[in-house]
Order: C-alpha cells, then sequence, then structure tokens
C-alpha cells in the first residue's frame, strides 16, 4: 500500500506487521494469522494443537515470570476477576482454618467449576466447617446440607412443602410486625427495624392465673408486649399476700424497666384472662433502645412517669 494512501486511512486501517499484535485475535490466532491456510476441519485443529504446543513451551516461563513479578494490591483489585476470586481463596484456606464462609465463589468461572469446589476444599481441609453462599444449586452431591432462604427465613430443601411453609413464615411474621407496629414503644420504628426486631420475637401465651414471671426473677427473659387479653401485675403484701397494682391491656409492654436498669423484677405478671403476648428478648430490646434515638426517648418517658 503506498505510504500516501495508507496514512490517508490511518483511522479506518491498522496496518499489519510482523512486529506487531492484532487487535481482537488470541495469541494462538496471532500466531497462526496469515502463515498457514488449512484445507480440511482435520488439518486446521492439528496446526492449532501444533502452534498451542509450542507457545505453552516456549511462552510458559515467561508468563510465569510476568505473573510473579505483578504488583498485587492488598484486597486483588488489580488483577482481573478470575486470578483475583483464586487468590482470595488461597488466602483464605492457607492457614487451614477450621471455619471457611464464602460468599459466590469463583463466580466468574462456569458452573460445573463452582459445583467441584466444595468438594476439593473437603479434601484439602477435611475437618473444617464450609459454608457456602450461591445464588445457583450447587448440587446435592457438592454439599452435606443445603438449606435455602425464602422470605427472610432458612428453609430446609427436606421440608414436604417449602413454598408453603415459607408462606405461613410470612404471614406469621407479618403478624408480630402489625403487633409491634401498635404498640407505643414500637411504632415510631421504620419497617425494616420492625421486621428485625419480629424476627427474633417468639409468641406466648399464658391461661388465666399463669404467672409469666414473678418478683425477684431475673430480666433476661425479655419484654412481653400484650396482643391479646389482659395480665395484672401484682407486689407482695406485708402479709404475704398478693396485692393488684394494676392491670395492662392489648399494646402495653411490660418488663422493660428491670431490664433497662439490670435488676430483678419488682412485681409479679399473671395473666387475668386468656393472653398472648408477643415476647422479645433482652438482646434484641437492648439493641433497639441504643440504635434508635424515637424508641429511647419514648423508653425515657415510659420511666418518667413510672417515677
Amino acid at each position: 500500500m503506498p505510504p500516501a494512501l495508507q496514512a490517508s486511512l490511518a483511522d479506518v486501517v491498522t496496518p499489519l506487521a510482523v512486529d506487531t499484535s492484532i487487535p481482537g485475535l488470541t495469541i494462538q490466532e496471532n500466531a497462526m494469522f496469515g502463515r498457514a491456510v488449512p484445507r480440511t476441519p482435520g488439518e486446521a485443529q492439528h496446526l492449532k494443537d501444533v502452534v498451542g504446543e509450542v507457545l505453552e513451551e516456549t511462552c510458559k516461563t515467561a508468563v510465569l515470570d510476568l505473573i510473579l513479578e505483578l504488583p498485587v494490591s492488598r484486597k486483588s483489585s488489580n488483577l482481573p476477576a478470575q486470578l483475583s476470586e483464586i487468590l482470595s481463596l488461597c488466602r483464605a484456606t492457607i492457614k487451614r482454618p477450621d471455619m471457611v464462609i464464602m460468599d459466590e465463589p469463583l463466580a466468574s468461572f462456569d458452573q460445573d467449576v463452582r459445583k467441584a469446589l466444595p468438594q476439593r476444599l473437603r479434601t484439602l481441609l477435611p475437618e473444617a466447617t464450609i459454608l457456602v453462599l450461591s445464588a445457583s444449586d450447587l448440587g446435592d452431591e457438592a454439599c452435606d446440607k443445603q438449606v435455602r432462604l425464602y422470605h427472610g427465613m432458612l428453609v430446609d430443601d427436606t421440608d414436604e412443602t417449602p413454598s408453603e411453609q415459607g408462606g405461613a413464615g410470612k404471614a406469621e411474621l407479618d403478624l408480630k410486625i402489625q403487633a409491634l407496629s401498635t404498640s407505643k414503644l414500637f411504632s415510631s420504628l421504620g419497617r425494616k427495624q420492625q421486621r428485625l426486631l419480629a424476627f427474633g420475637a417468639r409468641w406466648y401465651k399464658a391461661a388465666p392465673g399463669e404467672y409469666i414471671f414473678h418478683a425477684g426473677d431475673a430480666p433476661d427473659s425479655g419484654v412481653f408486649l400484650i396482643v391479646e387479653g389482659s395480665a395484672d401485675l401484682l407486689r407482695a403484701g406485708d402479709d404475704g399476700t398478693e396485692v393488684l397494682v394494676t392491670n395492662v391491656g392489648a399494646g402495653s409492654l411490660v418488663g422493660e424497666l428491670g431490664l433497662i436498669r439490670q435488676e430483678p423484677r419488682a412485681l409479679h405478671m399473671r395473666a387475668s384472662d386468656n393472653l398472648v403476648c408477643l415476647n422479645i428478648g433482652q438482646d434484641e430490646f437492648m439493641s433497639v433502645i441504643q440504635h434508635d434515638a424515637a424508641t429511647a426517648y419514648r423508653v425515657l418517658q415510659i420511666v418518667a412517669g413510672y417515677i
């Protein structure tokens, strides 16, 4: 091609040169381009095999030197995804930990490689507990046990009707959230916080005359949000009899003062009729107070009312 024409087409055509690679072609395709024209598919495959063997023998050392001399950042962010994932996996397992937790491991690789990973790790770490979080099914042969996350709940694949169980679980969770939203203390919480609180809460039922807790009990049983029915709060009289202090009904929260002050229960709580409560654990209740200013303020108002 005349130099003048070549210069005029510089932005359109990339000229070929012996010492320049062709963009868009692999190393093997660059090595073969223009050097041989196979007549049959078999001959083309044979040519690829021969070129591949030569490249493997001649380039192996240079490629290894390049990899070993490449600076790597702390999180391998300057490496391609496949190299970064392998390196992260090596870092996590090189000290033979007792537990390995992997979130979408080897996501850049195909499904067969990902399915084989748990068994390969089991061979290397026979005593370790290995947890794999994956959006795709890895197959029964890859794991000892599989569970699925359905509407925020763990569902065992051995359940007869996981979808029905998930639906029932969601309905129960919605009931707990509804109960929390009717409480003056928790009504100001956002939907996400109410949902997290509802996850840790459990239903508590008591028949008339049944005691939920006694004065002097440790407050570690948490607080009780009355959903249905009512309860008597009683103190011990001087003559040993029980004196009624007040009767509380639906929407009332009982037991929060002892939990906040970390002191034994000051009163008895006894069901006056069929009672349904939402029992909120100590850690969950204190976490809400520590992280939600509006709830903490309401608690202060409640405590001030007792004084």
